[in-house]
């Protein structure tokens, strides 16, 4: 699993487009989709539906959603401490 892939759906729930989420994060929509069917199928969990409606979380999905926030917080942590340690 790459932290990439929890960045990505955290954007696409926070913008509520994977359109949007992808012009935020520089990637096409088409990435998008694949990381998030890919974070789906490594999970075996449906994280949002798709419709015409937009995007919603699904419950299994927002039980993690806070987990995946806790990860990418943890990573900036850990690369802040790497440039203390450095200089």
């Amino acid at each position: 699993m790459s932290l990439s892939k929890y960045e990505i759906v955290l954007k696409v729930v926070e913008t509520g487009s994977l359109t949007r989420a992808g012009e935020v994060l520089g990637l096409s929509q088409s990435a998008i989709s694949h990381a998030v069917s890919g974070l789906e199928q490594e999970l075996d969990l449906k994280l949002l539906h798709r419709g015409r409606a937009g995007i919603v979380v699904t419950h299994e999905g927002a039980r993690l959603m806070g987990y995946m926030r806790d990860m990418l917080g943890l990573q900036r942590k850990l690369l802040q401490e790497a440039d203390l340690i450095k200089g």
